[in-house]
């Protein structure tokens, strides 16, 4: 009886939907460059990979040691994307499919861009679901300030879709101080479906059984 009752609960939590990735490239790995510490420039009207460059100076870079002072490691992968490097506003977008009503969440990771130089600064970055900043957000200012010491933070932000097609947009916002990092790196982007309450209630208590019955 053990068995039957384990088995079913097993059954019962593998039809459970897991939520997946709905961002493509979402570590910005699909342009490929020819090899760390190399760099590329897009301009608006330009795409890396499924994403839409709308507002310069985005630049795509290789991963390397900062030895060549232009990126430091990524957080996954190869690659990353630096919106702004003291030429202007940065900014990209994706559109990606998703439904009306219900809750999804965006999660990435950032850090300030290394540069050639040690800033002493602060910029920030900003997202956007459908042009409207997150609901903890204050006026325009989305996130913490992005300090210089190249350490990658993960942010995440919980948005309720109002159509059947959702863009996600992310841009580098106001340079503050005297010497302020020349923009944000980007990596690990992320959109996933946040389960139903009742969803989360079935996880929860079969993995409970699951533990009693052993």
């Amino acid at each position: 009886m053990k068995k039957l009752f384990s088995g079913l609960v097993i059954l019962a939590l593998a039809a459970v939907p897991t939520s997946a990735n709905l961002i493509v490239d979402g570590g910005f790995e699909v342009d490929l460059l020819t090899g760390p510490d190399e760099w590329k420039d897009y301009y608006a009207g330009d795409t890396i990979g499924a994403w839409d460059v709308t507002a310069k100076d985005v630049m795509l870079f290789g991963v390397g040691d900062g030895s060549g002072g232009w990126s430091g490691p990524a957080l996954e992968g190869n690659e990353i994307v630096n919106l702004g490097s003291g030429y202007g506003e940065g900014r990209i977008e994706q559109a990606f499919a998703t439904t009306p009503g219900e809750l999804y969440q965006v999660s990435f990771w950032a850090r300030e861009y290394q540069g050639t130089n040690t800033p002493t600064g602060i910029v920030t970055l900003r997202v956007y679901w459908d042009n409207s900043p997150p609901a903890s957000a204050t006026g325009n200012d989305l996130l913490e300030t992005v300090t210089y010491d190249l350490t990658w933070a993960q942010y995440t932000y919980n948005f309720t879709a109002t159509e059947a097609t959702s863009i996600l947009e992310f841009t580098n916002g106001a340079y503050n101080g005297p010497d302020a990092p020349d923009g944000v790196s980007l990596d690990a982007v992320s959109v996933v479906l946040v389960p139903e309450p009742a969803t989360l209630c079935l996880l929860g208590l079969g993995g409970l059984l699951l533990r009693r019955k052993r």
